[in-house]
């Protein structure tokens, strides 16, 4: 039997700008996974969030208030632990965050693109 192969998500932005959209638009998926079942905390945390991943974004410029949203989901494992309805809360509230966030950028069209890169 063939092991699986490993592969690279990329998403390429031209600006700082362009990462400041992209990031948020790819938390609320991995919140909304999370929200509905679909992923565990511990895929959340290997995906995106997880202070490794914080110290790689804040070296290309992300900004703090970014890095600060993102750090509020670091501790979902921990409120899981304090039961369904801590755990539900906690991902509800940094649902809502992210959106806001996004509502806040602006609404003008961003140059980003996505490819999948052999590992």
């Amino acid at each position: 039997m063939t092991p699986p192969s490993r592969h690279s998500l990329v998403f390429s932005c031209q600006n700082g700008d362009n990462l400041e959209r992209v990031l948020p638009i790819a938390s609320l998926g991995v919140v909304q996974s999370l929200k509905s079942g679909l992923i565990s905390t511990q895929q959340a945390e290997a995906l995106l969030f997880n202070p490794f991943r914080n110290n790689q974004l804040a070296a290309h410029g992300v900004s703090l208030e970014l890095l600060t949203l993102l750090e509020r989901s670091f501790f979902l494992d921990d409120t899981r632990r304090l039961g369904p309805a801590s755990f539900q809360a906690s991902v509800i509230d940094v649902e809502k965050r992210i959106v806001q966030a996004l509502e806040r950028l602006s609404p003008l069209p961003f140059a980003a693109s996505m490819h999948v890169e052999p590992k």
